[in-house]
């Protein structure tokens, strides 16, 4: 199988601040990735944004186009969908237990998804079987599987709230919970396959590498890589306090190709020790990027190649890679 080293340019390189966001009034909780580069944003303030470069060039600085409203309660979860219909459509997950669904036109929702008992806390979409499928994690120890905006499946079984959701491929989804556990079930029926136990303390983050690997971080300060059947491959040490956030960031794309097989990938986490982290799956700790904010959120990795932390000053960080001879 084939394999990248330190002498790939992208694995090589390191990243610096590209582009500080404002606009927020308390922390930024969530951040998602949108086409052409473009960052959501979903905070405290109980707003959510979205930020785009003034046409499709990664070189140009992002501008805040829209800022969405409706939640009461804290804006803590944001995604972007292409749905069957081949539109776009934004979702974002409130403390006051609902989900929220846009258009990029609109500052008002479109609809109202209500079924949580409690914090809505994060989501993911994705198109399965040509159904628009949403899946929610929430304080009230649930996940949802939600099918063209009606809830279809409550997934039982964690203790504690349920962090973090992701989908493997389309076949299956993982939920990360408070219950130091990661539990793996079937789409479309929710059955539960699989119970992932190796971390201490309590998962906080998922990121799919592909259909067979995918890591989670915890309130124990480690990322573990897990191969799908439950395997532990790898650990990754060196934050010094809990981990919030993960994201796989890839070698970005040129327009019109194909993803190789073997697409150079790294690992970017974010820690209440005030650091960005970036990883390489085979020797570790790479870079270590300081902020000086109380606490990092939340990263995506964007489709440039880029990625986006949100922080408690209120601020979303773009960071880029670096390019040689650049200070």
């Amino acid at each position: 199988m084939a394999t990248t080293t330190k002498s790939d340019p992208f694995i090589a390189s390191e990243y610096g601040i590209l582009q500080v966001l404002t606009g927020h009034e308390a922390d930024v909780r969530a951040v998602s990735s949108y086409p052409d580069g473009g960052v959501l944003s979903a905070s405290r303030d109980k707003m959510a944004k979205l930020f785009k470069p003034p046409k499709s060039d990664p070189h140009c600085e992002l501008e805040e186009v829209q800022n969405f409203i409706g939640p009461t309660g804290v804006a803590a979860a944001i995604c972007c969908g292409k749905t069957k219909s081949g539109d776009y459509e934004i979702y974002v997950a409130s403390h006051d237990s609902n989900i929220f669904v846009y258009n990029i036109l609109e500052s008002k929702p479109l609809a109202t998804l209500a079924k949580h008992s409690s914090e809505v806390c994060t989501l993911a979409f994705r198109v399965c079987n040509d159904q628009d499928v949403l899946v929610s994690g929430s304080w009230d120890q649930t996940a949802i599987i939600w099918i063209n905006r009606e809830p279809t499946v409550t997934l039982y079984g964690h203790i504690h709230a349920v962090w973090d959701v992701a989908f493997v491929a389309r076949s299956f989804i993982l939920t990360a919970g408070a219950d130091k556990t990661i539990r793996k079930w079937n789409i479309p029926d929710g059955q539960l396959l699989n119970i992932f136990e190796g971390h201490t303390d309590c998962v906080r983050g998922l990121a799919v590498i592909n259909g067979q690997q995918f890591l989670s971080c915890s309130n124990d300060a480690t990322i573990i890589m897990w191969s799908i059947n439950g395997d532990i491959l790898n650990k990754f040490e060196g934050h010094e306090n809990f981990i919030y956030s993960l994201c796989i960031v890839r070698q970005p794309l040129k327009p019109g190709e194909e993803p190789p097989k073997n697409r150079p990938y790294k690992i970017v986490s974010v820690s209440e020790d005030k650091t960005v982290r970036i990883w390489d799956k085979d020797s570790g700790c790479v870079q270590k990027i300081p902020i000086q904010a109380s606490t990092l959120w939340a990263v995506a990795a964007l489709d440039n190649g880029n990625f986006a932390v949100g922080t408690s000053d209120g601020f979303v960080y773009v960071f880029a890679p670096i390019k040689p001879g650049n200070d």
